[in-house]
């Protein structure tokens, strides 16, 4: 018979076990009887090192509103959303130099460079990296200035490695100044290579830029006002007349990504801008944008995030001066252009002298758009019939131009006159589908009608075009009222009453000063217009 060992075993898999049945039963047992305490934060403060608490301002879209954050009670909120922070810092400071006006780059290294000429005749650079290190330096001596107006600036731009690149006046002369960075041939230190470029030039502006192949292409204006290409090959300068001037004494240079070069500048009493092809010298477009006898000589010149070109100008009238902005609408839809597509022939027609009134619809339903075309001053003549020698006096006449393909007719299809003087026929004009045929109809308003009674006549519309004779429509076409001046301004009402007719809207002014309006309902039958009068 076999035995069993009952031997001692071990006590720890037990109490193990022990231990995790208590700890999941420990939140039915003692539960958590303490409360959260509120999360405070001691010394709040800006993380910013260089932000001061008592003068920051924030942007965004909250400007000119005032608003507490970040231990900043009632802190005015500034307009520049994308700047939080204005840093001043003294850059020279040489009691014994007078400095012309700064050209100033911001670079894609996150680096300041700046130029300027001194009236005492010193050209200077200056660099300021994103970490605070500092660069100033001597570039060339060059002819000393009797005034601080006579001071030629200096042009700076920047190349895709970082190093600059100048024009400058020394003189008459036009010169030209690379950076060498330090190396084993310029064991002192970076140096600046200057070179004589032009001579005799007489240059009163300069304006540098680089283009995509960062080769540097820039523009000066003399002391005769001519303006003048000056870019560089990469083997030898070129230069060429762009403007024989005068221009102005203010002169802006863009250059794109696709090496179109544009040029802002002002001429007498236009403002110019010059495109150019950096790639191929010779294609120079050259436009007008716009003309004003109080023309500014000062201009600016941007390109937005679509490469829409945005400028602004400025006029002085003697008292006061205007700043405007102007931007490309080129990617805009449904802008209308400056150019007319087609022009109309109204014969002797001033269109300037006589004031008059326009309407469009599809008067022959061919699904083209037809124009009506009054002029209710007019002195023309009393019939249908032109060779009628008797002309009136005032009183109107209204031309139809039929649309097509090609467009609208160049001369008048129709022309309707008024019969009397001082009818003034056309002076009420008005366009709709008024008897719901599908037809565009048009109605005409003659205040002067009948020693200025007044009259509307009704044109209907047909696959044939509008109907040559008027309708005569009850209670519509005549009034019973004398000097109402019945039919002075007509207006269309689309279908208020939902039968498929327009409604019309005839004002009379009324030889009392009062007028009445009223709003008659369109009707396929001539008797059939209802009214709805307004009090008188």
């Amino acid at each position: 018979m076999a035995r069993v060992s009952k031997g001692k075993t071990s006590s720890a898999p037990l109490l193990i076990a022990l231990l995790f049945l208590l700890q999941l039963a420990s939140p039915l047992l003692s539960p958590n009887t303490s409360e959260d305490s509120d999360l405070t934060y001691e010394g709040v403060s800006l993380t910013h090192p260089y932000v001061d608490v008592d003068q920051t301002y924030y942007g965004h879209d909250f400007a000119g509103s005032e608003m507490s954050i970040d231990e900043l009670i009632d802190a005015k909120v500034r307009a520049e959303s994308a700047l939080d922070l204005w840093n001043s810092h003294l850059i020279l400071n040489a009691g014994n130099q007078t400095p012309g006006t700064p050209d100033i780059e911001y670079t894609g290294y996150q680096q300041i460079e700046m130029c300027w000429s001194t009236l005492e005749g010193h050209v200077r650079t200056y660099s300021r990296n994103i970490s605070g290190s500092e660069t100033l330096m001597h570039v060339d001596d060059v002819g000393v200035y009797s005034n601080i107006e006579e001071i030629v600036d200096c042009a700076l731009a920047v190349k895709k490695n970082g190093r600059k690149t100048l024009l400058y006046a020394d003189g008459n002369n036009l010169k030209a100044a690379q950076i060498a960075l330090q190396s084993s041939l310029y064991s002192q230190g970076d140096a600046w290579h200057t070179r004589t470029i032009l001579e005799e030039v007489n240059v009163t502006h300069i304006e540098l830029s680089v283009s995509p192949s960062d080769l540097e292409w820039g523009i000066y204006r003399n002391d005769l006002g001519q303006l003048h290409e000056i870019s560089f090959t990469g083997t030898f300068w070129e230069t060429r007349i762009l403007d024989g001037g005068p221009i102005g004494e203010d002169i802006e240079l863009h250059i794109g990504e696709d090496d179109n070069v544009s040029i802002l500048y002002t001429k007498l009493d236009d403002v110019m801008m010059i495109n150019i092809d950096s790639t191929v010298n010779g294609l120079i477009s050259k436009e007008v944008l716009l003309t004003d006898e109080n023309i500014d000589s000062h201009v600016g010149l941007d390109f937005d995030n679509s490469g829409l070109v945005q400028i602004s100008t400025s006029t002085f009238d003697g008292n006061n001066s205007t700043i405007n902005l102007k931007r490309s609408l080129a990617n805009d839809k449904n802008q209308i252009s400056s150019e007319p597509t087609s022009s109309l022939e109204i014969g002797s027609i001033n269109l300037a002298d006589t004031a008059g009134h326009t309407v469009s619809g599809d008067f022959n339903n061919d699904g083209f758009s037809d124009l009506a075309i009054s002029q209710p001053e007019l002195n023309t003549w009393l019939s249908v019939n032109s060779s009628n020698p008797s002309a009136g006096t005032s009183n109107g006449q209204m031309n139809i131009h039929y649309g097509s393909e090609t467009g609208l007719s160049q001369s008048a299809d129709i022309e309707f006159y008024g019969g009397q003087d001082n009818q003034y026929f056309g002076q009420g004009l008005a366009g709709g589908d008024f008897n719901g045929d599908g037809f565009s109809d048009v109605a005409v308003g003659s205040p002067g009608y009948n020693q200025n009674d007044g009259k509307v006549e009704l044109f209907f519309g047909s696959s044939l075009g509008l109907s040559t004779v008027p309708a005569i429509i009850t209670g519509v076409s005549f009034t019973t009222d004398s000097g109402l001046e019945y039919g002075s301004l007509l207006r269309t009402v689309e279908d208020l009453d939902g039968d498929g007719n327009d409604e019309l809207l005839v004002s009379s002014l009324g030889d009392d000063g009062l007028g009445k309006l009223e709003l008659f309902h369109g009707s396929s039958q001539n008797d059939g217009w209802g009214t709805l009068q307004s009090p008188e």
